[in-house]
């Protein structure tokens, strides 16, 4: 499924910010950022996520850039690294419930707190819709947890809706 495109080659622009596939020695920034979010996400689900950022979850980074069936996309402002996104490219075979399906996850993505509001995350969000569309995908389905309501915001206002709902009760 992959396209023949090199991987951090620039692709797309919007004024100061640059989006494009990631290098691999950008990987490490990348990580910087995911384990904020990952620090986020352990403060508010405890029950769920673990607080340390083990060498294990470092290296979904590097197996996502390494796959072939996602990307690691970073937003830069001035050069630097300001967000990233994490694409899987999924397909799912027809079953005997649902119908077969191509779409894009976008499993992680992030803007630093102080770069947030000047236009990185839409532009990744664009960038991720043009790829999707290029490999005829159906639709981007960003993984968004209830509790980061800035995130959810966010894709309410990039035109993300809700399809499907996870909901819980503890017994």
């Amino acid at each position: 499924m992959t396209e023949n495109l090199p991987k951090g080659e620039c692709y797309m622009k919007n004024g100061e910010i640059t989006v494009r596939f990631a290098a691999e020695n950008e990987l490490a920034r990348v990580n910087e950022l995911r384990e904020r979010v990952s620090r986020l996400h352990a403060e508010n689900r405890p029950d769920v996520f673990r607080p340390d950022f083990c060498n294990e979850l470092r290296q979904i980074a590097k197996n996502a850039f390494d796959a072939d069936d996602s990307d690691v996309v970073v937003a830069c402002m001035d050069g630097d690294i300001c967000g990233f996104a994490i694409p899987e490219y999924i397909e799912r075979q027809e079953s005997c419930c649902r119908r077969a399906e191509k779409f894009c996850r976008i499993s992680e993505f992030s803007v630093d707190a102080a770069l947030r509001r000047r236009g990185a995350a839409s532009t990744m969000i664009d960038f991720c819709r043009t790829k999707a569309k290029r490999r005829k995908l159906e639709r981007l389905e960003p993984d968004v947890w209830s509790f980061n309501r800035d995130a959810v915001r966010f894709c309410e206002a990039a035109g993300f809706e809700t399809y499907r709902q996870y909901m819980e009760v503890k017994p």
